[in-house]
């Protein structure tokens, strides 16, 4: 019959030094994770992040940041050039297509009844006159045509008669007032009265901004 001292020498032997035993360590081929944390591997993989809403290619961050420009390089018009700009004029385009069989002005143009609905070109030594009383407007459209042009209307015939008449009578004068919508012709008509001047020799004043005198 074995004792108990020895089946406890035997039990504690068993536990202090166990029989050495093979063993299997296996590694997963792949790893599974919940479906939240899986969509959010799968959209950063693919370049979306969600908490930003919107699409950015990694490594671009940089790109897609909005460009401050530099205040001291920034080129500012100087005082006067945006309002000298405004009232530019320009009276003769090179691009343009050139027109022909148009007549030019001449001293009695404004007088011949055939002249009607015809278009005239100026001279160039009237268009200087012109020019330097502040004739042209700087909302006209001369820059749209080769050369500065205008349209013979009935209103020009009626014009050129009035001035024809006021010409003849020396002690008499002409007072006219020409009224009407805006961008109707008023500048243009007026152009052409002092046209009408100058071939006929005569001394012409003209007052661009009337309302200055006031």
């Amino acid at each position: 019959m074995a004792s108990r001292n020895a089946l406890r020498c035997l039990l504690w032997q068993s536990t202090a030094n166990p029989l050495p035993t093979r063993s299997r360590q296996t590694k997963a081929l792949f790893s599974t994770s919940s479906p939240s944390q899986a969509s959010k591997t799968s959209s950063a993989f693919r370049g979306f992040d969600p908490l930003r809403k919107r699409h950015q290619r990694p490594g671009s961050v940089g790109q897609n940041q909005k460009r401050i420009r530099d205040p001291s390089t920034t080129r500012h018009p100087e005082p006067g050039q945006r309002k000298a700009f405004k009232k530019r004029i320009q009276l003769s385009n090179d691009n343009a297509l050139a027109v022909g069989n148009l007549g030019t002005l001449k001293a009695d143009s404004l007088v011949d009844p055939s002249n009607a609905g015809q278009v005239l070109g100026l001279p160039v030594g009237l268009v200087d006159q012109l020019r330097a009383v502040q004739a042209f407007r700087p909302g006209q459209s001369w820059r749209l045509f080769r050369s500065p042009h205008f349209l013979v209307r009935d209103e020009s015939l009626k014009l050129g008669e009035a001035l024809k008449e006021a010409g003849e009578n020396k002690d008499g004068a002409l007072r006219m007032v020409v009224t009407g919508e805006k961008q109707t012709g008023k500048s243009v008509l007026l152009l052409q009265g002092m046209a009408h001047a100058f071939m006929n020799k005569w001394v012409v004043i003209h007052i661009p901004e009337g309302q200055s005198l006031f």
